[in-house]
């Protein structure tokens, strides 16, 4: 059983509403919601076997992967291939910076992806 409770998270001046999951299972649904489009890109480059660092601000909430709330991090590039902070996912790789653009087919599985949840 899922057990939810409501709560704002505030980054500077923006407030965002999130259910709050406790289990593993509903936490996949709020990551998807939290990253939008972009979350075909994380699909993408994990199938790649491509190392991604998700950076949260403590609490860490939505972002309930594997991940660090050290903003350090950034500057230790030998640590990761695709650097994730907030939304924003990027890479100093010049190889994948290609893949970090959102093609017409990422777009429509996300259309499907969004339609069967």
């Amino acid at each position: 059983m899922m057990h939810r409770s409501e709560s704002f998270t505030c980054f500077s001046s923006i407030c965002l509403y999130f259910n709050q999951i406790t289990h593993p299972a509903g936490c996949m649904s709020q990551f998807i919601r939290f990253f939008g489009e972009q979350i075909m890109l994380l699909w993408k480059l994990a199938l790649l076997r491509r190392r991604i660092l998700i950076f949260s601000p403590p609490p860490v909430g939505v972002v309930c992967y594997r991940g660090t709330t050290e903003k350090i991090f950034e500057e230790k590039k030998d640590l990761y291939d695709v650097y994730v902070d907030n939304q924003n996912v990027k890479t100093y790789r010049d190889g994948l910076k290609p893949l970090l653009r959102l093609s017409a087919a990422d777009r429509e599985k996300y259309r499907k992806l969004t339609e069967q949840r």
